[in-house]
């Protein structure tokens, strides 16, 4: 009876195993909410994969970490973004973008991507556009007003919020707005981060101490 159990069963994992190896080949990044976020208008209250084509939009005092193979971000409030296989396409709000291995940001046309092995820049929307600036690595502009910006060097690029209001309120998703302080996210996300090793912390003493 063991036998044909064990066949059976090796038979179920030999399916299901290679096709769960598959969907985690598909994902395009993790991302990680801290606030109000959304994929694709629903809600994401833990750590989740999301792929090419979902839309992330965060909410007013929110921030989402994303982080895939050759790319990071660090999304404050009030953004909205769609993943795609080499790209993270902006459509509103601001982001900090870490991209390596070819890997880049779009804004409409305009695409961001490091000239070497990897850039560090920020994108900030502004009135009538959206303004990036380079913090390390030379960073290539394709279809921009300059074709690259130095560590330290800033450009602008007329553009407007990509984002439909009609359709994001239709979602449930909230509105984008102008002049997102990317300054108070990463203070945002440290003292998230902080908060939670101080209770894994006390957690873990009240256990020694219990157990003593």
């Amino acid at each position: 009876m063991r036998k044909p159990l064990f066949r059976v069963l090796a038979c179920v994992m030999a399916v299901v195993f290679p096709a769960s190896v598959v969907l985690a080949d598909t994902a395009t990044a993790m991302i990680t909410p801290m606030g109000n976020v959304a994929v694709n208008g629903s809600p994401v209250l833990q750590s989740t994969s999301v792929f090419p084509g979902d839309k992330i939009v965060t909410s007013a005092n929110s921030t989402a970490s994303i982080t895939g193979r050759g790319l990071s971000l660090l999304v404050p409030g009030n953004s909205v973004l769609v993943m795609s296989d080499k790209d993270v396409e902006l459509d509103c709000g601001s982001a900090l973008v870490n991209a390596s291995n070819g890997m880049g940001a779009r804004l409409s046309n305009i695409r961001l991507a490091p000239r070497d092995s990897n850039a560090r820049f920020e994108i900030r929307q502004e009135q009538g556009g959206f303004r990036v600036l380079a913090h390390d690595g030379v960073l290539n502009v394709t279809n921009g007003s300059v074709p690259s910006l130095q560590p330290g060097q800033t450009m602008f690029a007329a553009a407007g919020c990509a984002a439909d209001p009609a359709s994001d309120q239709r979602n449930g998703a909230p509105i984008p707005a102008a002049g997102t302080n990317i300054g108070a996210a990463v203070l945002l996300g440290v003292a998230i981060a902080g908060g939670l090793a101080a209770l894994v912390y006390f957690t873990t003493r009240t256990s020694m101490s219990a157990s003593r």
